[in-house]
């Protein structure tokens, strides 16, 4: 699929090379939601540059037990570096080799720091340090982050708050248009979007699966972010997922009291959207890979409890129906 909807983002991103050339570094930070195409984004980026300029990738990975410094231990480059990091030398002798060989390299190197929404706290005490001196060296640091993932005792958004003089580019990477889904979708560009509110990894998969077809992969891809939410989290959101369009709040409350606290981290992980009414999830694309995802015998159950929330609350006899005939 063709890379739309984003030259004003590889535009800042090359201005900000061109600073880095010449002595001024900067960060750019690149966040979005899961499958918003960060990663196609950098691609993308990298294929441009010109030989003059060195590219160092290195990836966060999501462990139970992160690699420390992961991403620099990707990169390396320098013999004095890859030496300290091989022999797990304090962080002041990894931090000092890092920025000797960023200051020695005769051009401009670009730093990517994918997914640092898992990195460990020592790559996070690496980028405060190459960050807060990027302005002084030949280098663009790009992080890529899902801004959802970065929760309340995580360490990357005070690091981010001490890179803020260094930072020169906040991307924050948006859906694409219905004009853009209709450029990869045709004819099916109108349910394509309404499935998939423009995201484009959920576009790309529904246009590649055919009509009617919930693809694999999006149903893995939607699971995993599920899997990591508490158990009462990972109730609601099974709840959720019965109602095709929104639940409104006040069966949520008969169904599952005290559920605004437990949606905090579904709708902070971008899974839900939540409003002062109703409850619903971002994507319907989502909905129907986490409702595929749950026995046949629970749900039976799960639209049961529906049904009686909908009857206790007053709602339209076709809705209750809805639910009543598949419990």
């Amino acid at each position: 699929m063709g890379l739309l909807e984003r030259e004003s983002e590889l535009a800042a991103l090359a201005g900000a090379l061109d600073e880095a050339a010449a002595g001024r570094g900067s960060v750019v930070l690149v966040t979005g939601e899961a499958g918003i195409g960060k990663t196609s984004l950098m691609t993308r980026f990298a294929e441009r540059l010109g030989g003059g300029a060195r590219l160092w990738w290195g990836n966060c990975d999501d462990l139970a037990i992160p690699r420390p410094l992961g991403p620099f231990r990707d990169v390396a480059g320098s013999a004095r570096l890859q030496e300290a990091l091989a022999h797990d030398a304090p962080a002041h002798v990894v931090h000092a080799a890092l920025l000797e060989d960023l200051s020695s390299w005769p051009g401009p190197t670009v730093l990517v720091i994918e997914d640092a929404h898992w990195a460990d706290q020592a790559t996070v005490d690496a980028i405060t340090v190459v960050g807060r001196r990027a302005r002084s060296l030949p280098l663009l640091m790009v992080l890529t982050y899902r801004s959802g993932e970065l929760g309340p005792s995580h360490p990357l958004p005070a690091a981010l708050d001490a890179l803020r003089a260094s930072v020169s580019h906040y991307l924050e990477l948006r859906p694409l248009s219905r004009s853009a889904v209709a450029e990869l979708a045709g004819a099916d560009a109108d349910s394509v979007y309404d499935a998939t509110g423009g995201n484009p990894f959920f576009v790309s998969e529904l246009v590649s699966a055919g009509p009617g077809e919930l693809p694999p992969s999006v149903t893995t891809a939607v699971l995993g972010r599920a899997a990591r939410l508490g158990d009462r989290a990972r109730r609601l959101v099974e709840l959720v997922s019965m109602v095709p369009t929104r639940v409104p709040a006040k069966v949520l409350d008969r169904v599952m009291p005290g559920w605004p606290e437990v949606a905090e981290e579904p709708e902070r992980r971008l899974l839900f959207t939540v409003t002062p009414g109703h409850v619903a999830f971002r994507h319907e694309l989502a909905r129907a890979a986490v409702r595929s995802s749950v026995p046949a015998a629970r749900r039976r159950l799960l639209h049961a409890e529906l049904m009686r929330a909908l009857q206790a609350v007053g709602a339209a006899p076709s809705e209750v129906a809805r639910h009543a005939e598949e419990a």
